[in-house]
């Protein structure tokens, strides 16, 4: 199930912006495995680090994101979780 989307890349570590659907939803903090889709359609596994509130979003640290060049390519990528995690 789609909760979300990268909105962009943010500072130099591999840092994201994620902007949800529902800002109540807590899918995101209780997947063990997120799911995100690129434009191109290819799928990465992401496991979260840590996620903190900024404006109308997030600012999220993904253990298989280090570096702003990974974050940059993640721009627009779905985020999706299995419908259990909601």
């Amino acid at each position: 199930m789609e909760i979300g989307y990268i909105s962009a890349a943010h500072g130099v570590r591999g840092e994201v912006k994620v902007r949800l659907h529902d800002p109540n939803a807590t899918g995101l903090f209780d997947a063990e495995v997120i799911l995100a889709r690129d434009r191109s359609g290819r799928v990465l596994s992401l496991h979260l680090e840590r996620a903190r509130p900024q404006g109308k979003g997030l600012v999220a640290s993904f253990v298989e994101i280090r570096d702003r060049t990974t974050a940059e390519s993640l721009k627009g990528a779905k985020l999706l979780v299995h419908p259990d995690a909601q």
